[in-house]
């Protein structure tokens, strides 16, 4: 059995701060555009979605699938077989957000 872990918030906001730099720093361009498509596009049916992410990404059709297959390895998305969706996880849609307010504010948006 594992033993349960207990942080403070400090300690908690730290790892949390941690796992988004070390998921910033491993995601290229393509794997983080395919992350805000997955959250924004309304028909995110995995062939649709496959469509799409061709278009707008501007990559081969194996390339969106090595993508999606990483991000589901990496638990950033996941696909739901009763609706036949890909979806973000808690954990991508918490690195989607983050990222999207930090470039925001680097930008001075």
């Amino acid at each position: 059995m594992v033993p349960t872990l207990k942080f403070t918030d400090r300690e908690t906001q730290l790892v949390f701060d941690n796992l988004i730099r070390i998921t910033k720093s491993s995601l290229t361009d393509k794997q983080f555009k395919t992350l805000e498509l997955v959250e924004t596009l309304p028909d995110r049916k995995a062939t649709k979605l496959d469509k799409e992410l061709r278009e707008r990404i501007g990559c081969s059709q194996s390339t969106v699938w090595n993508i999606l297959r990483s991000l589901r390895s990496l638990k950033l998305i996941e696909y739901n077989k009763n609706t036949s969706k890909v979806e973000l996880t808690l954990s991508g849609e918490l690195i989607r957000k983050h990222i999207q307010e930090e470039d925001r504010s680097k930008n001075g948006i």
